[in-house]
C-alpha cells in the first residue's frame, strides 16, 4: 500500500509542477496585454507564486526522495512565499478595480472633446459649494463665457477647426483660473467658471480671464487657430437669498447677454438690484 501512496503522491508532484509552469508561461504572454502598472504587478506576483509553489513541489519530492529533513525548512519558506506572493496579487487585483473605477468616474464627469468637467458634474459639485458658501458666508461668483462669432468661425473653417477652437479656450481658461476653481464646459462654446471671490475680485478675475484669452488666442500666439478669438462674459454673485446654482446661471446668462448686445469682448455684472430681481 504504501509504494501506491508514495507513487500517487509523486504524480501529483508532478503534475503540480507541470501546471504550475504552465500558469507561468501564461502570465508572460498575460503580463504584455496588461495596461496598468497594478494589474501588470499582480501577474507579476502570480508568477512568483507559481515559480514558489514549483519549487514547494520539488523540495516536497525530495524530501520524500532522499529523506533529507533539512530541506522540510526550505519546503515550509517555499510555502510561505507561494502564500504571500497569492495574497499580494490579490491586493494588487483588488486595488486595481477601485483605480479602474475612479478613472471611469472621471471619464463619466468630463466634457469629451474639451476634457473640463462637464455640465452635470458641475451642477452636482457647484451646488455644494453654493451650500457650503451660505453656510459659512463666503463669497461665491460665478462667470458664464461665451465664445464671439463662433458660428461664423465654424461655418468659415469647419466643425474640424471648431473643435481646436474650442480646446484652444479650454486649455487658456485651465491656465487662467485657481487649483480650487470649478471650471466647466456648459455646451457649445459657452463655458461657466464657479469661483469664492468677492465683487471687486470677481470682476477683477473676469477681466484678466477676458483679455488673456484675447491675447493667447490668436494665430500669432497659437498658429492652429485661423483667426483670432475673443470672449464676452457674464459676472453674477450668490446672496444670502440665492437657494439654487440655477439662480446663479440665470443672473449671469442674463449679463452674458447684455456683453454680447454691447459689443461683445467685455464683461458684464449684474447689479445689486439685477441680482434681487432675478
Amino acid at each position: 500500500m504504501e509504494p501506491f501512496v508514495s507513487w500517487i503522491e509523486s504524480t501529483t508532484n508532478l503534475i503540480n509542477i507541470g501546471l504550475a509552469f504552465v500558469i507561468l508561461l501564461l502570465g508572460v504572454r498575460i503580463l504584455k496585454t496588461m495596461r496598468f502598472s497594478l494589474q501588470r504587478g499582480s501577474v507579476r506576483l502570480f508568477i512568483f507564486a507559481a515559480l514558489f509553489f514549483a519549487a514547494k513541489e520539488i523540495s516536497a519530492s525530495i524530501e520524500r526522495g532522499l529523506n533529507m529533513l533539512w530541506i522540510h525548512d526550505i519546503h515550509e519558506v517555499m510555502e510561505t512565499g507561494f502564500i504571500a506572493c497569492l495574497c499580494g496579487a490579490m491586493y494588487l487585483i483588488v486595488q486595481s478595480e477601485k483605480m479602474e473605477i475612479s478613472n471611469l468616474q472621471q471619464r463619466l464627469d468630463k466634457d469629451a472633446l474639451t476634457g473640463l468637467m462637464n455640465l452635470a458634474a458641475f451642477t452636482e459639485m457647484g451646488s455644494l459649494r453654493l451650500k457650503h458658501a451660505k453656510e459659512i458666508g463666503l463669497p461665491l461668483t460665478l462667470l458664464m463665457l461665451d465664445v464671439d462669432f463662433f458660428k461664423q468661425y465654424n461655418d468659415c473653417f469647419g466643425h474640424e477647426e471648431g473643435n481646436v477652437a474650442l480646446k484652444a479656450i479650454a486649455t487658456t481658461l485651465q491656465h487662467a483660473v485657481r487649483e480650487n476653481d470649478l471650471l466647466a464646459r456648459y455646451g457649445g462654446e459657452e463655458f461657466v467658471l464657479l469661483l469664492f471671490a468677492s465683487p471687486d475680485a470677481s470682476q477683477g478675475a473676469a477681466e484678466r480671464i477676458r483679455r488673456t484669452i484675447e491675447a493667447e488666442c490668436s494665430p500669432t500666439a497659437n498658429p492652429a487657430l485661423q483667426r483670432q478669438l475673443t470672449a464676452s462674459i457674464g459676472v453674477s454673485r450668490a446672496r444670502s437669498s440665492t437657494n439654487t446654482l440655477k439662480e446663479l446661471i440665470e443672473v449671469a446668462d442674463k449679463q452674458l447677454y447684455n456683453a454680447k448686445a454691447n459689443g461683445r469682448n467685455q464683461v458684464a455684472i449684474a447689479a445689486w438690484d439685477d441680482e434681487l430681481s432675478a
